[in-house]
């Protein structure tokens, strides 16, 4: 009698985050990332002084973030419709101007900013040994010492972008990320729409 021996695995056995907790994400190689829904201003309506101004001013804030700091940021578009119930409509002019929007199609924006730490080794290493790739990945330790640095660090990043460089962002809690993963694993991101696991289908009416 012939056997296979070989080993089976399931896709949730290459799924890199072991878990969320105190307001993070623990990956399951130990990295610990926290993240934030920031709202950028629209590049293409600056002009070249101050989109490198904006640059100039996020580069600052990275400089606040301590050694061994991964920083990603993900720019996220979809299409959506205009909801004017919220706009006046005491004059005629301003009826005729919310009722002209209503329901308009439009490519909606928005970024999250998600801070990693990790260890030196980690950085170094070839992307062959993400955990993405690889099932069993070191796991990284970390002293609470250094986790409340790293926090401290984040939340100074976060009020830089909000106080000094005024611009909105937020940081996601715990309750939230089941959601957010959720979204990112069937690429539905409207709020609006629930999303479901479901076949990935490339139909011409979803692409932009």
């Amino acid at each position: 009698m012939i056997t296979n021996k070989q080993n089976k695995s399931t896709l949730m056995d290459y799924y890199p985050i072991l878990n969320c907790d105190g307001d993070m994400l623990i990956s399951k190689s130990g990295d610990i990332s926290i993240c934030y829904e920031v709202m950028f201003p629209e590049y293409c309506r600056m002009s070249a002084e101050e989109y490198e101004q904006n640059l100039t001013n996020f580069i600052s804030a990275l400089s606040l973030l301590p050694e061994n700091t991964i920083l990603h940021k993900q720019d996220i578009f979809y299409r959506s419709r205009y909801d004017s119930s919220a706009l006046p409509k005491h004059s005629y002019l301003g009826g005729c101007f919310a009722a002209h929007y209503h329901g308009r199609e439009y490519l909606k924006h928005k970024s999250y900013i998600y801070i990693t730490l990790t260890t030196k080794k980690r950085l170094e290493s070839s992307t062959t040994a993400s955990s993405i790739l690889l099932n069993k990945a070191t796991f990284n330790t970390f002293s609470e010492a250094q986790i409340a640095d790293f926090f401290s660090c984040a939340r100074s990043f976060g009020s830089y972008l909000q106080e000094s460089l005024h611009i909105p962002c937020r940081q996601i809690l715990s309750d939230e990320y089941p959601d957010i993963m959720h979204r990112h694993l069937t690429l539905e991101f409207d709020n609006t729409v629930t999303p479901l696991y479901e076949d990935m289908e490339l139909l011409p009416s979803k692409m932009v």
